[in-house]
């Protein structure tokens, strides 16, 4: 369990740290930019549907390790690396293009706004209308996955 917890605990710290992505145009609702979201999303799984590919990772031959000493030199067991299979969808990132050009149409770019250093204080809330950006705009992540940009100073 405690090989779990690590990797875990470094994953919620990066997310936590990573910055905002978002489609972003001033002072439209947060309610209407999810609305958009969504239709360019059912858009371009219609217009480019899923395409999965079985894929598989080669193998590999690893020879005997030498352990070589004063008596002579001893040989570990060879052996052959295993072989994973795995499912690609080759269509994803023509469907994200898709996405990308339907939001641009509707006024919409994509931004990445930083997180809000721990000493920026925030008021309870989350942002119902995006806000002009400025240089010193920053996000603050709610518990519930919301989020409230502030312009700091």
């Amino acid at each position: 369990m405690q090989s779990i917890a690590m990797p875990l605990a470094l994953l919620v710290a990066a997310v936590a740290c990573s910055p905002l992505s978002t489609y972003y145009r001033p002072g439209v609702e947060v309610a209407r930019l999810e609305t958009d979201t969504t239709n360019c999303q059912v858009t371009a799984a219609q217009e480019v549907p899923p395409n999965n590919q079985i894929r598989s990772t080669p193998t590999a031959f690893y020879p005997g390790v030498a352990y070589c000493g004063a008596a002579g030199c001893m040989y570990g067991d060879p052996f052959w690396s295993d072989s994973y299979i795995y499912t690609v969808d080759v269509n994803a990132p023509l469907r994200q293009k898709v996405i990308q050009q339907c939001m641009r149409e509707k006024g919409y770019s994509p931004v990445r706004i930083p997180r809000c250093p721990v000493e920026v204080k925030a008021p309870p809330g989350r942002t119902t209308v995006m806000p002009v950006l400025t240089p010193s705009s920053c996000a603050v992540r709610n518990r519930d996955g919301s989020y409230q940009i502030v312009n700091v100073g």
